[in-house]
Formats: C-alpha cells, sequence, structure tokens
C-alpha cells in the first residue's frame, strides 16, 4: 500500500513540471481586440479550446482528462468536457482585451450537464470581481443548453470563466464559446415602471458591484416620497410655516401619485401615495417594505417580507430581503430604520443568518449597517426590543438564481 502511494506521488512529481511548463505557455495566450468595433467578430479564441488557460495544477489534471469531449454523440469541432473534483472549483478561463465603458455578451452552449445544482456555467471577471455569471439551475440536462452574459467593461482586461462553481463531482459538456461586442444596452426588465425608474434614479448597471447600490436607490425613492415630506413636516418649528410646507408638499405628491397610479396601477406603492401625507406615519415600516416590494419586481428582482410579532402575537415591526443573484444569498434591507444586517466578516446577510445571530443571542451593534435611504428614524433601543420578539418570513416570491439577462 505504501509502494502504491510512492508511486502515485512520484507520478504527480514527474507529470506537475510539465503542466507548469504547459501552463506558462498557455499564459501567454491573451487577446488583443480592443481597436475593435465591428459587434459580428467573436473576441475570444475558440478553437477546440486549446487556448484557453487552467485554473490550477492538480484541478487542471482531473478537469482535462477527457478533452476533447467524444465527437461521435454531439455535432460541432469546439467542444470541451470538464469533470469536478473535490480538490477545487473546475474551470478554464481567457484573459482578454476589451474597451472600457462598452457592452458585451458573452454565449457558450452546454451539451449536456450532470453534477450539483447551481454549479456550471460561465463567469465574467473583473479585477478578481465577478461582474456577471449564468449558470444552470439544475442538476441535469441532457438537451443543450446556451447560456448567455451581458456585460458592461470598466477596464481593459477581463476574465471569461467556464466550469463549475463549487467543488464536487460532475461532469459537464461546453461547445462553442463566444463574446461579442453590442451596442444594445443591456437591461434585466422589460416594464414601463421600471424604465422610468431607471431614468429618474440614474440606476447603475445591475451587476456585482452596483446590484445592491441600486437596490438601496430603489428604496430611498421610495421614502422620499411617502415619507420625507413628513419628516420635514414634523422639523419645522413654526406652525404657520409647517401649514406652508405641509400644503405645498400636498400638491407635489399629487402630481407624483398621478404619474405612479399611471405606470403602476393597483400597486400598494400606488395607494400609499394616494394617502395624505400625515397618514404615512400609520405602519410606515409597512408600507416602504411593501413599496419597495412592487418596485424590485418591476426589475425581476425577488423579495420576501419579514415580520416581528411580539408575545401577543401582534406584528410591530416589517422589513423586506432581496435576492442577490452575484452573492447568492438573500440580503436584508429595513428602510424604516434605514439599516442592512451584516455578520463578523461585514457580509451582508438575509433572514436566516439574522435569525441564527438572535438565537444564539449573539448580536449587537456591530452587525448593523446604516446606509442613505432618508430613513423615517433609528432607535435602537426600540430595535432590540424587536430582536426579542419572533421573526417570521412572508410573501414568498419565485426564487431566481441566476443573473436575469
Amino acid at each position: 500500500m505504501v509502494k502504491d502511494y510512492l508511486g502515485n506521488f512520484c507520478i504527480i512529481l514527474i507529470i506537475i513540471p510539465i503542466i507548469l511548463i504547459n501552463c506558462q505557455k498557455r499564459e501567454s495566450h491573451l487577446v488583443n481586440n480592443s481597436e475593435t468595433d465591428s459587434t459580428n467578430i467573436n473576441l475570444i479564441i475558440n478553437g477546440d479550446f486549446d487556448e484557453w488557460n487552467e485554473q490550477h495544477l492538480l484541478s487542471w489534471w482531473s478537469s482535462r482528462l477527457l478533452l476533447p469531449a467524444p465527437k461521435n454523440d454531439y455535432r460541432g469541432d469546439n467542444r470541451v468536457s470538464l469533470h469536478g473534483s473535490y480538490i477545487g472549483k473546475n474551470f478554464i478561463y481567457q484573459k482578454v482585451t476589451v474597451r472600457s465603458g462598452d457592452y458585451y455578451i458573452a454565449k457558450i452552449k452546454i451539451i449536456n450537464y450532470e453534477g450539483r445544482s447551481s454549479n456550471a456555467g460561465i463567469y465574467i471577471l473583473e479585477g478578481g470581481e465577478t461582474i456577471g455569471y449564468h449558470i444552470l439551475p439544475k442538476r441535469k440536462y441532457n438537451k443543450p443548453q446556451e447560456l448567455s452574459v451581458k456585460f458592461r467593461a470598466r477596464s481593459s482586461l477581463v476574465e471569461i470563466r467556464i466550469g463549475f462553481a463549487k467543488i464536487g463531482n460532475g461532469s459537464v459538456v461546453f461547445d462553442n464559446s463566444v463574446l461579442i461586442k453590442t451596442d444594445k444596452i443591456p437591461i434585466t426588465y422589460n416594464k414601463n415602471y421600471a424604465t422610468h425608474l431607471n431614468r429618474i434614479l440614474k440606476l447603475e448597471l445591475f451587476d456585482s458591484s452596483n446590484f445592491h447600490s441600486n437596490i438601496l436607490k430603489i428604496s430611498k425613492y421610495v421614502n422620499s416620497i411617502l415619507i420625507s415630506p413628513l419628516r420635514t413636516y414634523y422639523s419645522i418649528t413654526g406652525g404657520s410655516e409647517k401649514e406652508t410646507y405641509i400644503e405645498n408638499a400636498r400638491i407635489k405628491r399629487k402630481s407624483i401619485s398621478e404619474e405612479i397610479n399611471t405606470l403602476l396601477p393597483g400597486s400598494r406603492f400606488a395607494d400609499y401615495s394616494n394617502l395624505d401625507i400625515k397618514e404615512n406615519s400609520k405602519a410606515y415600516c409597512q408600507q416602504a417594505s411593501l413599496s419597495c416590494d412592487d418596485l424590485l419586481d418591476q426589475f425581476n428582482i425577488p423579495v420576501n417580507q419579514i415580520h416581528m410579532w411580539n408575545n401577543k402575537g401582534e406584528a410591530i415591526h416589517q422589513f423586506y430581503q432581496y435576492w442577490n443573484p452575484y452573492l447568492q444569498k438573500w440580503v436584508i434591507v429595513d428602510p424604516f430604520y434605514g439599516i442592512n444586517y451584516v455578520n463578523e466578516q461585514l457580509e451582508l446577510i438575509g433572514y436566516q443568518e439574522l435569525l441564527e445571530l438572535l438565537k444564539a443571542n449573539d448580536i449587537s451593534t456591530g452587525n448593523l449597517k446604516h446606509v442613505e435611504v432618508e430613513k423615517f428614524y433609528f432607535n435602537l433601543e426600540e430595535l432590540r426590543k424587536g430582536w426579542n420578539t419572533q421573526l417570521k418570513e412572508g410573501l414568498f416570491s419565485d426564487i431566481r438564481k441566476t443573473y436575469p439577462h
């Protein structure tokens, strides 16, 4: 048995230098297409994937054993078979020179796949950060599936990865990778009100860098309409000045409400905007949370409502969480108090993680991240009382775990 292990170890020691030379050779294959403006030219080297780099040695060795994929079963010449591994996240990649500010579409066909759910797919990275991806949500596919990612370059170099996002067994056959420049600005929605909000709020592309900040901009927009006039009203000391302000605010609100009712008729946000400004203080946490739900739905972003209940079974507070496809998790936003929740690593968290902190009695101000959304107010003692109550999740939405495109 010891001899067998020593023999295998010696084989690996012999193979590794060969692979190192091969990897060093492959690293030189970068594409320089910064002056290419045509939308019909493929910007990445395809061939038989021979020009793609491997992630690292042992993972490369285990993932490329069955290269190329069997050609007697599927048509096409540009094909590669990758296998998942418990050693590492197996993928191959190619670095591509692009033009900052331009939009691109990366496409690849998956012939078949079997393995862990939400694992195999295509990923776009920039400066080590994922700015777009599309992965298969199911465990098994027997028919060809096309994956595509739309993104905007912010620098001159991006990395295209295909393969596995997680460790574990699995197999996938990729075919015909394509990266092209496009003049069409990618969007994640096709609804009138979303288009309207994108324009007036100057939202960024919903990529990994701006996804959360766009959510906060939308939450701030809701608060600015429903609660900011009331907060200003309370801050004014003079009686006559207060009444003059509230009348002017009502006139402005009426115009905004008409716009909301036209673009988003029958919504809870439209109903709340029709209320008198002074009535928005009644259960405002619910008004804000449900209105944000309405607006994020316009962008095809899933939202769940979170409720705090006291021992009498009375609802005392409400906020929401949304699905972030880049973080691959739910993220809490409390527009009433103007906070997100974070863990010890200062990573944004959702309902389940918050519940675990509360059950372990391990929550403090260090788990709060204050955000600028024009909150109603923030009261730590009031919030702590809420932490000692029951939390429930409700109004479930569809979970879209791949980037909508």
